[in-house]
């Protein structure tokens, strides 16, 4: 175990000389995402600092789902949310100093990875720890779109929780009549926590 845990510090040490995205594009980097991620094996503090060392070089595009999967599925929520916050700041300074993306594009990186995280904790039968975050992606302005909406709605009521599955129902899914939200996504108007 021990012997592990230096192995992934000597890793970190060695991905931090890695060039930025702007300098570099690694395929080696899907490799290695793969190699962490998909084994379920990797600590979460080293998914943790992996994650957002990839999003300080501007690789968070190329990475963000699995990580994003991996902390929602075996960490606290608490910390998928830090993360989360963490993650999209890194990359939008670092976008912001590499590329002139619009801010549309940064929004939609931003509710696709949160989307994720709440989708992977109907995917693991956590629903109220997806109401959870849906609350915070409202309190974020986050848009979520629908099929997650419904997503969730479905999970509660397979889970039993059927008092928040049907607060879901009664706002239509969190369907707003909102025009700035772009097609296809959705505000939560009240849920309330539980």
């Amino acid at each position: 175990e021990r012997g592990n845990l230096h192995r992934y510090e000597s890793f970190l040490n060695w991905l931090s000389h890695i060039p930025s995205a702007k300098q570099n594009s690694s395929p080696l980097l899907n490799t290695i995402t793969q190699r962490l991620f998909y084994g379920n094996s990797a600590p979460l503090n080293i998914a943790v600092e992996f994650g957002l060392l990839c999003a300080r070089k501007g690789y968070a595009p190329l990475v963000g789902k699995p990580i994003v999967i991996y902390l929602a599925r075996f960490a606290d929520v608490d910390v998928t949310r830090r993360f989360l916050d963490e993650f999209f700041d890194l990359y939008t300074h670092c976008e912001a100093s590499t590329t002139s993306h619009l801010p549309r594009s940064r929004a939609e990186k931003r509710s696709r990875w949160w989307t994720i995280a709440i989708r992977a904790q109907c995917l693991t039968m956590r629903p109220k720890l997806a109401v959870a975050l849906l609350i915070d992606a409202r309190s974020r302005n986050i848009s979520i779109n629908d099929f997650t909406f419904q997503l969730v709605s479905r999970s509660l009521e397979i889970g039993g929780v059927y008092e928040l599955a049907e607060e879901m129902k009664a706002i239509g899914y969190g369907h707003s009549s909102d025009p700035t939200l772009p097609t296809g996504t959705s505000k939560i108007i009240s849920i309330s926590p539980t």
